[in-house]
């Protein structure tokens, strides 16, 4: 899961952000297909998998994706629920993608994309902020207006 965190921890805009973790677990799952089931399977159940090399999807995702939401300015008290959303959203559908493949990875990754920024723009509405799928994020706004030209 250590692809996930260069788009999480370099994207400019929630949508680089989105796009590049999905697409960064997706193509893991389609590399590492019995690695992701054994995980899935063992996380499912609530038991314990091999130490620190394997983690729970899940609590994997939810971590990544709190940095995500934490980055767009959410009030601190909705950050974890959302959090908590957008990893049972993601897990569930690659889940589904993995078992049926009855659509091509890129169109999951466009389905997600669009599903989550919905997710997203809802808590971003709730928390009276307003950011565009590809507006630079509140801490790279200052950045950028530090950065020569």
């Amino acid at each position: 899961m250590a692809e996930l965190r260069p788009p999480l921890q370099s994207g400019t805009s929630p949508n680089e952000i989105i796009v590049g973790s999905v697409e960064a677990l997706t193509r893991w799952v389609q590399a590492h297909p019995r690695q992701y089931h054994f995980v899935r399977q063992h996380a499912t159940r609530g038991e314990a998998t091999s130490g620190d090399r394997v983690v729970a999807i899940a609590d994997q995702l939810a971590e990544l994706q709190r940095g995500f939401t934490q980055r767009l300015g959410l009030r601190p008290e909705r950050v974890e629920p959302v959090s908590q959303s957008l990893a049972g959203l993601v897990q569930q559908n690659v889940a589904w993608w993995m078992t049926y493949r009855r659509i091509s990875r890129r169109d999951l990754v466009e389905h997600l994309r669009l599903t989550i920024w919905d997710v997203v723009v809802g808590e971003l509405r709730r928390s009276n902020l307003n950011l565009g799928p590809d507006d630079a994020l509140p801490g790279q706004m200052a950045a950028n207006r530090l950065a020569p030209s």
